[in-house]
């Protein structure tokens, strides 16, 4: 039940805000998918938290992957991947996410920069 909980947080702005809750996160997902392996709602769940941890942070991603996250959804996904698409596309969404090379935010950052320097032309060229 808390990790569905904070699945709700996560997704409903986007990704956590802070790095330092992302990171807790995982350590909460990887206990819960040691601890009940045959549980296939919960391992479909604790694949979307960590999924959502990792998203747009690549050094969170990294921590995940050093503590074993991907070798715990690999197991998940031969164990019930066939059986449970939920659970198949939840995994697929965490392993995109720990092995995406593109830090979001950064891009968000060159895109504001862009935006400001359009404005600024335009308002030039009004004047």
């Amino acid at each position: 039940l808390g990790g569905q909980v904070l699945i709700t947080v996560a997704t409903k702005d986007g990704g956590f805000k802070r790095g330092s809750v992302a990171k807790d996160c995982i350590s909460v997902a990887l206990s819960a998918m040691t601890r009940f392996p045959l549980d296939a709602a919960l391992q479909s769940y604790a694949a979307l938290l960590l999924g959502w941890a990792c998203y747009a942070r690549p050094m969170v991603a990294k921590e995940a992957k050093n503590q074993g996250a991907k070798q715990l959804c690999e197991t998940a996904m031969k164990n019930f991947g066939e059986r449970d698409s939920r659970l198949a596309g939840n995994i697929q969404w965490c392993l995109g996410q720990m092995e995406g090379k593109v830090d979001l935010r950064k891009i968000r950052e060159i895109r504001l920069k862009r935006a400001g320097r359009n404005y600024q032309e335009m308002v030039d060229e009004m004047s």
